[in-house]
């Protein structure tokens, strides 16, 4: 009895090991957490360096337009040479014969110049202070944009790796089913071998493991695929293993109403709108300063002289004003062109604000229906894994059928399967509704 039992066991563990030297390999790499996962994809993402950038330019912009209230300070320096010198003559006559006293020069022959020269608006008609703010209030909205650009690519990131996990708790789901089949259908073998079951037994047992063999390497290809696409959104060429998220999800789920107010008041793209508006706002108070009069300020002391460096002195102060009278209608095409833009700008924030809305109640109930499948899905593995194993113990006592058995094996299977699928949509449900609040959420995850 004992050499039979032990020729079983050499003949499972033979079929398991030729079994797993004719599967694909399975390449692991380096293990990362979700955190160092998310700090690779910020790293690399081109979607976050275009906007990066694009906040250096709105920077940049702002910079240019504050020079516009600093007083410009230039010097000034040339070097002037014409063929020959130019002067008018003062003349007077003497006995009717007119006669050159002396003449008053007008180029000289070589003329070097050495200036100074301030300028400065001191008052543009509120242009100046208006664009100042508008492009304040770009910059504002570039800001929030790489907020946005950041929390897609999070999102995206949680969602990729999440989906490797899963993939790779399908496969392993499978494996765990093959293993069983392939044992039980040795157990079949050496019953059918002492004529206790009928061949119709084997050749069943056999059609399922063919089945799930298959259906394993189905999971084995989209855990590949799944790996591939984490690959892509971290922007990397190397391979890397998802580190295994707890098992139980540990968070406590506020009101409905509290992450509404979160996403309200936190989302990016929202914030993004709120500061386009004020900076359409800021455009039409700039426009409007085109029909008003500037004022500008002006000195400059300036050496002129046919040598350098030149000595003769000179200066002047000016006061300036510049009024467009008539612009053929410029002025008031730009403010219209702002109100516009602020229009359809609140019209967009309705828009998305209902969008984000939607977004954060969908995934508050499926995180909550996520949440309530867990519970079930636990105690449904725990009454499966007992049934099969019954049922199994019942079959070798020749009191039920290959049917009940591979019905309390698929049961399982399906189970496991049902526990998968609920563990990892809490966790990406839980990105969702963190996404959607702009993941100011995260402050009272526990």
């Amino acid at each position: 009895m004992k050499r039979e039992r032990h020729s079983i066991i050499i003949l499972v563990l033979s079929v398991i090991v030729l079994f797993c030297t004719l599967q694909p390999s399975i390449a692991h790499g380096k293990t990362v957490t979700l955190e160092e996962a998310i700090k690779i994809a910020i790293q690399n993402n081109p979607a976050i360096k275009e906007a990066e950038a694009k906040v250096r330019q709105a920077g940049g912009d702002l910079q240019t337009a504050k020079a516009g209230l600093v007083p410009k300070l230039r010097l000034e320096s040339s070097y002037v040479r014409i063929n020959e010198e130019r002067a008018i003559p003062v003349m007077a006559f003497q006995n009717g014969t007119p006669v050159e006293l002396f003449s008053i020069p007008l180029a000289l022959e070589d003329t070097f110049s050495l200036a100074v020269k301030l300028e400065w608006l001191i008052w543009g008609g509120g242009k100046v202070r208006a664009t100042i703010k508008a492009l304040e209030h770009g910059l504002r909205v570039a800001q929030a944009n790489l907020e946005a650009t950041k929390n897609n690519v999070i999102h995206e990131t949680e969602k990729a790796y999440y989906s490797v996990l899963k993939a790779k708790a399908y496969m392993k789901l499978m494996e765990d089913m093959v293993n069983l089949l392939e044992a039980h259908q040795n157990r079949v073998k050496k019953l059918y071998e002492r004529g206790m079951v009928p061949k119709s037994d084997l050749l069943r047992i056999g059609v399922e493991l063919s089945n799930t063999r298959l259906s394993y390497f189905k999971a084995q290809n989209a855990f590949k695929l799944a790996k591939a696409s984490l690959k892509t959104t971290l922007g990397i060429e190397e391979e890397l293993e998802p580190e295994e998220v707890s098992f139980k999800p540990k968070f406590e789920l506020q009101d409905l109403s509290f992450y509404l107010q979160i996403a309200k008041n936190k989302r990016a793209e929202l914030l993004a709108i709120q500061r386009a508006v004020a900076q359409a706002e800021s455009y039409i108070k700039a426009a409007t300063g085109n029909l008003k009069p500037s004022y500008i300020f002006s000195a400059k002391y300036e050496k002129t002289d046919s040598s350098f460096p030149p000595q003769e002195e000179n200066w002047n102060i000016a006061l300036a004003i510049q009024w467009n009278l008539f612009d053929g209608g410029e002025a008031k095409g730009n403010i219209e062109k702002a109100k516009g833009i602020k229009d359809e700008l609140l019209a967009t924030y309705k828009k998305v604000e209902d969008n984000i809305s939607l977004g954060v109640e969908n995934a508050y109930l499926n995180l909550r229906s996520a949440l309530e499948r867990l519970e079930v899905a636990e105690k449904e593995v725990e009454s499966a894994k007992v049934d099969y194993e019954m049922m199994l113990k019942r079959y070798n006592a020749q009191v039920a059928s290959i049917i009940d058995v591979l019905d309390a094996q698929t049961a399982l299977k399906e189970a496991r399967t049902h526990l998968i699928d609920a563990l990892y949509d809490v966790w990406i449900s839980w990105s969702d509704l963190r996404y959607n609040c702009g993941y100011e959420v995260m402050k009272y995850e526990k």
